[in-house]
């Protein structure tokens, strides 16, 4: 199991621009979601979505 700084349930907009302020500032974070993916919602959601993520190196 991987130890993390912090764990955010529910991805939604707010979680996912908290997280991306966390890896930001060099925490480690889990983004859990109900949804197989982190934003599938919102691509179920909006016909448009372009969904633009943050890859770890």
């Amino acid at each position: 199991m991987k130890e993390v700084d912090i764990a955010a349930i529910r991805a939604g907009q707010a979680g996912l621009a908290v997280g991306y302020e966390l890896v930001r500032a060099n925490r480690d974070v889990l983004l859990l979601d109900q949804s197989s993916f982190i934003g599938e919602s919102w691509k179920n959601r909006y016909d448009s979505l372009v969904f633009h993520y943050y890859q770890s190196r």
